[in-house]
């Protein structure tokens, strides 16, 4: 069975200039956030509900805003930072 999770997919249409190259998840990702751009604001809502509702899910966007949040940050070593919180 093939895996197309690594291969490259070209996507063009009237929304999009030029080609963009994305990996199959990366398409995937992009469909299902435009239906859900799409949808009416009170679907759309019920929607996100039901992912923060979700603690697995709850926390995997906690952990993804932090990563943002601190990107440019730069890195140190890890028994630097369990000196510094006591661990």
């Amino acid at each position: 069975m093939a895996d197309y999770n690594d291969k490259v997919v070209v996507c063009w249409g009237e929304n999009t200039i030029g080609a963009m190259s994305m990996t199959v998840s990366q398409a995937t990702a992009e469909v299902f956030l435009t239906a859900l751009r799409a949808l009416p604001e009170e679907e759309r809502q019920a929607v996100l509900t039901r992912i923060v509702e979700d603690e697995q899910w709850r926390e995997d966007l906690k952990d993804l805003a932090v990563f943002s949040q601190r990107r440019n940050e730069s890195a140190r070593p890890f028994r630097e930072f369990l000196e510094e919180h006591g661990s």
